[in-house]
């Protein structure tokens, strides 16, 4: 072979390489620009869900402080209405105490007054009660004479 015919199968290989190349590249372009689309189709969709999802957040966030001033001020109205209720309950409660203090002390009071009324004239009639005893003991009792030995002794 001839160094001519040896440059041009170099050439021939280099030209079919070149082609094979170029063809791959241009195949390489053509999928990059099909697939392309589908991408920047997909990279809009995304842009667009992800600014819908942005304003849902910033709503739902502004709603949720809402509900959490709500939650606020209702557990603050809670809370007055409770230590309201509180405070009439000790105060009623209070006001109940006394109350059955001073009826308790009333019944006592009654209680002293009724006994010492009823107790005093119960006493002058048990007395009386012992002394009728005593005298009628005394009076139908048989004496007997200071020298003499005991009735049961006699027998």
């Amino acid at each position: 072979m001839s160094h001519e015919s040896l440059q041009m199968a170099i050439l021939a290989i280099l030209a079919v390489v070149l082609f094979l190349q170029t063809s791959a590249l241009v195949g390489v372009a053509l999928y990059i620009v099909k697939v392309r689309r589908p991408v920047e189709a997909l990279l809009a969709s995304t842009h667009e869900l992800l600014g819908i999802a942005r304003r849902g957040v910033k709503r739902l966030d502004f709603t949720l402080e809402r509900i959490g001033q709500m939650v606020q001020e209702r557990s603050e109205q809670a809370n007055g209405v409770a230590e309201e209720l509180l405070d009439k309950s000790q105060m009623r409660a209070q006001a109940a105490d006394q109350l059955i203090s001073h009826l308790l002390r009333k019944m006592e009071h009654a209680t002293d007054e009724i006994g010492r009324v009823f107790h005093k004239p119960f006493q002058e009639a048990h007395a009386v009660t012992a002394g009728f005893r005593a005298g009628f003991e005394s009076l139908f009792s048989r004496r007997q004479p200071q020298n003499s030995e005991p009735r049961s002794s006699r027998a």
